[in-house]
Formats: structure tokens, C-alpha cells, sequence
């Protein structure tokens, strides 16, 4: 579409391409976070990259927000691939908790992806600990210890509140790590 063309460059649309053509069955999905020609310091655009049925925002403002995530504009493109199906891409610009660095890590970038599709298919769960993956080293299966600690720790009794459990650990990301 005409939208996606002006908005895209062709350098920056061949990760698109490639996963569009990648995408096989009705609601396969793909994810791409990185830094992009001419964003702020700071800023990052996530490309979620879908096949079949669109989806909308309020769907995915719960898993970004446990990321930690600050959505600062969304722009949806619906795509004719060449056996006739319909596929999506959504790139949305974002801001990130961050440790240390403005620009993200190709590791980070890859953390960040796993934790979100792990969260959108439903393997983890949709909450604030989710945001250690983005403001730490730690990945989405490390926060779900951390999530089965704290959980364990008030069967046994623990006099702190789950949700005053996550707070701290939160803001003391490092202990985590």
C-alpha cells in the first residue's frame, strides 16, 4: 500500500519482506525489535509482522506494558502477498526501560521478542515482572522462576505482598540478575 511506501523505506523493508514470506499458517506471527534510521536516542520500532486475522492494539498494549514498554505510535499496514492472503505489519515506536544504554544489544533485542511472543501466546504470564527482561540481562524463562519464587514464598507464608514482592524486585532489577 501506498502508506507503507512512504512511511518504509526499501532498506528498512526487506526484514519485512522476508518475514511476510516466512509466515505459513493463518495467525503466524513474526517479531523484529530494533533501532531505526532516524528515531530520537532512545526510541525503538517494533515490527510485529502477522498473517491472516489483524489484530488490535488493545490486544497487545497488555503484553508491552508488562515489558515495561512506553507505546508512543502505532501504524498498521494490511499487505496482499502473492498467493492471495492477507498479512499484516505493525510497526510500533517505542521507548524502553533502559540499563545503562540508549541503543539496544542484538541480545536485547532478541530477549525482548522471545519474552513477547512467549506473553502473546499465552506460555507466560501477562505481568510487571515481564519488565525485568527489558531493564535487565534476564530472560522471559528467568523471570518465570523468579514469578514461581515469589509465588512459592507466599504459600509458605512470606509476610510480603506478591505485588510488594514484584515492586522491589522491580526496582531493584539488579538483584534479580
Amino acid at each position: 500500500p501506498e502508506a507503507y511506501k512512504e512511511d518504509v523505506s526499501p532498506r528498512e523493508a526487506i526484514p519485512d519482506i522476508v518475514s511476510l514470506a516466512a509466515l505459513k499458517e493463518p495467525v503466524d506471527s513474526s517479531v523484529r525489535l530494533h533501532d531505526a534510521l532516524g528515531l530520537p536516542a532512545g526510541q525503538h520500532r517494533f515490527t510485529l509482522c502477522r498473517l491472516g486475522k489483524s489484530v488490535e492494539l488493545f490486544e497487545l498494549l497488555p503484553v508491552f506494558a508488562s515489558l515495561g514498554a512506553h507505546l508512543l505510535e502505532e501504524r498498521p499496514y494490511e499487505l496482499s502477498r502473492a498467493d492471495g492472503q492477507t498479512a499484516w505489519v505493525y510497526d510500533v515506536t517505542m521507548k524502553l526501560p533502559t540499563h545503562g544504554s540508549e541503543s539496544l544489544s542484538a541480545d536485547q533485542a532478541a530477549r525482548f521478542c522471545e519474552a513477547f511472543l512467549a506473553a502473546w501466546r499465552g506460555e507466560s504470564e501477562v505481568d510487571g515482572l515481564n519488565a525485568l527482561v527489558s531493564s535487565t540481562s534476564l530472560s522471559w524463562r528467568e523471570v518465570g522462576w523468579i514469578r514461581a519464587w515469589l509465588q512459592y514464598a507466599r504459600q509458605l507464608g512470606s509476610p510480603f505482598s506478591y505485588q510488594y514482592s514484584e515492586r522491589m524486585i522491580l526496582s531493584n532489577g539488579t538483584i534479580a540478575e
